[in-house]
């Protein structure tokens, strides 16, 4: 879960400012004299396989979708993408900082994937998450 803290028009003159909220950590040095605006937006610092999301579901490229994004992973995370027969259609992997990873579901050869059910298992580190996507052409 997202958390939003929205400061504004703040005059930091403290040597520095630091807030811990359930986990979620800002530290702000010495600026003296600035106003600043500022939208801060913190993530739980571990992330696991656990912890992603995957959206939009269903995936419809009639409503304007183009990408399916899987959220909150880990740094480095595996994604396996499987028919309802166990065959593997995609496999995907993430290993940058970022927590986000954008797939524009097509297979192994670039083919878009037609309708239907498929299943995506999330992998990183010893942990799984398995669900389901329903793709509507």
């Amino acid at each position: 879960m997202l958390h939003f803290i929205k400061l504004r028009r703040l005059k930091l003159t403290e040597r520095a400012i630091k807030m811990d909220l359930k986990g979620f950590k800002m530290e702000i040095r010495k600026i003296e004299g600035l106003f600043i605006s500022l939208l801060l937006v913190s993530f739980p610092l571990v992330l696991t396989a656990k912890s992603s999301t995957v959206y939009p579901v269903p995936f419809s490229p009639a409503k304007g979708h183009k990408n399916i994004t899987f959220s909150n992973l880990p740094t480095a995370a595996t994604i396996k993408i499987l028919t309802v027969d166990g065959e593997l259609v995609q496999e995907l992997r993430k290993d940058d900082l970022s927590s986000n990873f954008q797939w524009d579901v097509t297979n192994k050869n670039g083919e878009p994937l037609a309708s239907d059910v498929y299943f995506y298992v999330i992998s990183s580190d010893e942990q799984k998450k398995t669900g389901k996507i329903v793709i509507v052409r």
